[in-house]
């Protein structure tokens, strides 16, 4: 039970800023022109603050098994999940280039940056 909670407790922040966003959406205090600039401050601030906050004084950043291993391993796993999902793509029907090629990366690189559901 202990372990549920702890998912829990990390994972309903998610959801509560996510329904904050669907709130100020439906009551047009963020509008479809304000998704441009949000975007801009999301990935030029907040994206950059959360790694630098993630890696800075991060002890398992001075093994150097740990500098070369697991970024290789993410690569590697993104890379052959976009391999993969372009085989998948070819046999689902999926007719055009960048149909095929959006479908690929979509699914290969399986959205591991944005929402983590333990």
């Amino acid at each position: 039970m202990d372990e549920f909670l702890t998912v829990l407790t990390a994972v309903l922040p998610v959801f509560g800023i996510m329904g904050v966003g669907l709130w100020l959406r439906r009551r047009d205090w963020l509008t479809a022109d304000a998704d441009a600039s949000l975007m801009r401050v999301y990935v030029n601030l907040l994206i950059p603050s959360l790694i630098f906050g993630s890696v800075f004084g991060n002890a398992a950043l001075r093994l150097p098994e740990n500098l070369l291993l697991p970024p290789l391993a993410g690569f590697g796993m993104a890379a052959v999940g976009i391999v993969v999902a372009r085989c998948f793509a070819r046999m689902s029907g999926l007719n055009t280039q960048p149909e095929q090629r959006t479908f690929a990366f979509l699914a290969g690189i399986q959205n591991y940056a944005y929402l983590v559901i333990p």
